[in-house]
């Protein structure tokens, strides 16, 4: 983790404010642990609340685009959580601080969602966390952020946009979790901060940005914001991440005429792809661990500048901007779906689930057909992630960027991180590699 979590809390003392007009009462007494009723949803003139029937505390909430989050950061009392300085008027102002598994609610006090989730220990849920938001709320992942960002003009606009609707009053700098995990000992969090042009941390800075810091360490404390549950409780994940509202897929053929192998293809909105991996001898290409069975089932490995060429006529080695029009096509708006959706059903090494480096070998559902099978790459990594070329390039290090299914997560990435896109797009996890690795390689159509 490259920022420590007392080191952007000390740009500023004021980190995120209620609006003085909300009444939020004080976290001096202590909650209760037990839900004795939901949330009740007020309106008045001009603003809308709910109270927390747990202890009775009011918070204003706001509706942005699609979703209903609370304007306020949560000031529900737990045994970890504490006030910025320890200065129980801070809660007051700020709402609390919470780890990450005191957020995530591992104990299961109040849903088994979350239950269990906390430091060392990996969890990738397959429905919404409700934490120790109040009943009816839950608490966000890397998507609802990232779709609330979105709504609200981008990472370079979001902050300010956010600080007017009234979102947040952000005098510097706040930090609030996510529930996306990355790797059982750190999880992803939301940095906002608000300056013009004197920002010590930020200090080219000149204006409000949202902004995903690179991890969090769960022992760390930060803060959290609830949202309002959307989505239906059902018992198949196609339900829960909206997958019923993707595109249909065509499926087809492709005869490659150099040497008459046949490829299974897949239309999936205005794009078609190959849906197996190419396996079309070249120079500077092999199969895996040099078994040629193996090229039957995963396709042949190549080096990058082999891959360039390597595709039938009128097909090409996709670009970034290829494999992100893609992942925008089959977004679901949930952390890790988005893997699931193209990853093959058979193949993964569920059984040991974390295997080879960090690598997540989960089966997918493959609703769309894109088929991606864990062929990892040239010698190494079969059954626990896939790596493909495409055909951009960095243009600082010259070294190719290629797309990595295998994190069982979904990224943002800005322009501060080592992959410089559109801030604020989404990818799956992208990496960079040498010309001389050997990587899968899948064609699209011209």
């Amino acid at each position: 983790m490259k920022c420590v979590l007392s080191t952007i809390l000390s740009l500023t003392a004021a980190m995120l404010a209620a609006c003085s007009n909300s009444s939020t009462s004080s976290a001096e007494e202590p909650s209760t642990m037990l839900d004795s009723s939901s949330s009740e949803e007020l309106s008045s003139s001009d603003e809308k609340y709910i109270v927390d029937g747990r202890d009775g505390q009011k918070y204003r909430v706001v509706t942005i685009g699609s979703q209903t989050w609370m304007a306020e950061n949560l000031n529900f009392k737990t045994e970890k959580s504490h006030c910025y300085n320890d200065v129980d008027s801070n809660c007051t102002k700020y709402g609390r601080l919470y780890t990450w598994a005191d957020a995530m609610d591992s104990a299961g006090v109040f849903s088994s969602t979350g239950k269990g989730c906390g430091f060392d220990t990996v969890c990738f849920p397959t429905e919404p966390i409700r934490g120790i938001c109040p009943e009816g709320w839950h608490f966000p992942d890397a998507m609802e952020w990232y779709t609330l960002i979105k709504n609200s003009g981008g990472v370079d606009r979001a902050g300010e946009t956010l600080k007017n609707e009234p979102f947040l009053a952000v005098e510097r700098a706040s930090l609030f979790w996510t529930s996306t995990d990355f790797d059982g000992i750190q999880s992803y969090d939301i940095y906002v901060y608000f300056c013009k042009g004197d920002c010590n941390y930020h200090q080219d800075e000149e204006a409000a940005r949202v902004n995903r810091t690179e991890t969090l360490e769960k022992t760390e404390s930060a803060y959290l914001r609830c949202i309002r549950d959307d989505r239906k409780d059902s018992s198949s994940p196609f339900d829960l991440f909206s997958i019923n509202k993707l595109p249909k897929s065509i499926e087809d053929t492709l005869v490659d005429s150099r040497d008459n192998h046949t490829y299974k293809t897949v239309t999936i909105g205005s794009q078609t792809w190959m849906a197996q991996n190419l396996n079309y001898e070249t120079d500077n290409s092999s199969c895996y661990q040099n078994s040629s069975e193996r090229c039957d089932v995963y396709g042949r490995y190549y080096t990058w500048t082999s891959a360039m060429k390597a595709c039938p006529s009128g097909w090409h080695l996709p670009s970034i901007d290829d494999w992100l029009t893609l992942f925008s096509i089959v977004n679901t708006s949930r952390d890790g779906m988005l893997e699931k959706v193209l990853r093959s059903t058979s193949g993964w090494k569920t059984e040991n689930g974390y295997w080879n480096s960090g690598y997540w070998s989960e089966n997918g559902y493959d609703v769309v057909s894109f088929s991606v099978l864990p062929a990892g790459q040239m010698d190494d990594g079969e059954g626990a992630y896939a790596k493909f070329w495409t055909s951009s390039q960095d243009a600082a290090s010259k070294n190719i960027y290629g797309t990595v299914f295998g994190t069982g997560k979904t990224m943002l990435w800005t322009a501060e991180n080592s992959l410089v896109v559109q801030p604020g797009t989404l990818l799956q996890n992208v990496d960079l590699f040498n010309d001389d690795d050997g990587l899968s390689v899948r064609c699209i159509k011209d």
